[in-house]
């Protein structure tokens, strides 16, 4: 298998693993039994990658929102402060 199927391979399962790893961590999530979480898992980390995809490969945004896009909150604010400082986003 080419190269760069087994990268987008894996950009695919560690993006799945962090929607999961969220989902984990909201207490609502976790009142569900073991089954419905898995259900909920199953049938919509897909689409949340995808979506958070096309948001990333949006034509309208810059190349610095796409890097803060792709980072957790606490370093999207620390990114978009020094960005910001170097007057790279306006």
């Amino acid at each position: 298998m080419p190269q760069r199927y087994l990268h987008s391979n894996l950009l695919y399962r560690l993006s799945v693993e962090r929607v999961t790893r969220i989902a984990n961590s909201l207490d609502t999530f976790k009142t569900l039994s073991k089954f419905d979480q898995s259900s909920l898992l199953k049938e919509n980390a897909d689409l949340l990658v995808s979506l958070r995809g096309a948001i990333f490969f949006d034509s309208d945004k810059s190349g610095v929102e796409q890097v803060l896009l792709s980072m957790g909150n606490g370093e999207f604010c620390v990114s978009r402060n020094k960005f910001i400082s170097l007057r790279i986003l306006i």
